[in-house]
């Protein structure tokens, strides 16, 4: 049972356990005791098994390994010359089968698995990886980690793509000289302050600031493809759906949206409010200015995010 199949160089195992770990070896436990011991430590955890035979945590560790190995353990390989404990490697077929898990794992299973996540699925397939051992495959194949982009996939509803084939057509159709587009952006204080700098290791880097870092300011801007400025509104905190009704008629009044005009927009909360809507349309009737909302999350068919 115990027999190494015409022997791996036991004594370079021998020299890497630590000097003192070997002296107490020899002096209180036979090799024999030490198997018992690397028995025990897979059956009951390397912790419990320290305190149980009052051994460090690394001697444990290493009789756990000691008997995989003797055991022909498949993720206890061998090198060249005898086997590393250390950092031990697998075999050219195991990583390659762990990189096809990892591979799969990322394509077709969860793309946003963090590394702890990537081992505990390995660990379910009976491969007992290392979060460095996963990095180290990463840097292998010259991945990096960065911000995902999300998409939205309710705007590639079928019921969505009808609309934004029927706006394209309208829009082909339409004179432009009467099309008015209406966005908001908002502006945070605190977001516009720089996220890093460099200091040494340990210490914070504190920036006195005399602006209130609160301050949250919103712009809405409505913009035609034959006007030369758009027509701007400057509010601080964020738009209600009081705040943007009150500015169409602001437009109404100043001249920039006239009769036989459309004014496009999203399906902002600020823009169709349940309250307002009903009025907001009352008003567009009033001058003759139609109203056309845009499919859902579909920003990139107007111009007024570009300003």
């Amino acid at each position: 049972f115990w027999d190494w199949g015409g022997g791996v160089g036991l004594s370079r195992i021998t020299t890497l356990m630590p000097k003192k770990e070997k002296e107490e070896g020899k002096q209180k436990r036979t090799r024999r005791e030490n198997l018992l011991l690397g028995e025990y430590a897979i059956n009951n955890g390397i912790t419990t098994t320290a305190k149980k035979w009052g051994v460090s945590f690394h001697t444990a560790r290493y009789w756990k390994r000691i008997v995989k190995l003797e055991k022909g353990d498949p993720l206890m390989r061998s090198l060249p010359g005898g086997p590393r404990i250390g950092s031990f490697k697998f075999a050219p077929s195991d990583r390659g089968m762990i990189e096809l898990i990892i591979w799969w794992a990322l394509k077709d299973f969860d793309p946003l698995l963090n590394i702890l996540e990537m081992c505990e699925l390995l660990e379910e397939f009976g491969y007992d990886v290392k979060r460095e051992y996963v990095r180290q495959i990463f840097v292998s194949w010259k991945w990096s980690w960065k911000r995902p982009s999300y998409i939205q996939m309710h705007k590639y509803l079928p019921a969505n793509l009808r609309l934004y084939e029927s706006y394209v057509r309208w829009i082909l159709d339409e004179d432009v000289a009467h099309v008015k587009f209406v966005d908001e952006v908002h502006f945070d204080a605190k977001d516009c302050s720089r996220r890093s700098a460099v200091s040494p290791i340990g210490e914070r880097i504190i920036q006195p600031r005399s602006d209130d870092i609160k301050t949250r300011f919103t712009v809405t801007c409505m913009v035609g493809l034959d006007e030369e400025s758009p027509f701007l509104a400057f509010r601080e905190n964020a738009n209600t759906a009081n705040d943007f009704f009150n500015y169409f008629a602001d437009a109404i009044e100043a001249g920039y949206l006239k009769s036989g005009d459309v004014l496009v927009m999203d399906n902002s909360a600020v823009h169709g409010g349940a309250g307002t809507l009903s009025e907001l349309y009352s008003l567009a009737d009033q001058v003759d200015v139609r109203i056309r909302f845009l499919p859902a999350y579909s920003p990139e068919v107007i111009p007024s995010p570009c300003i």
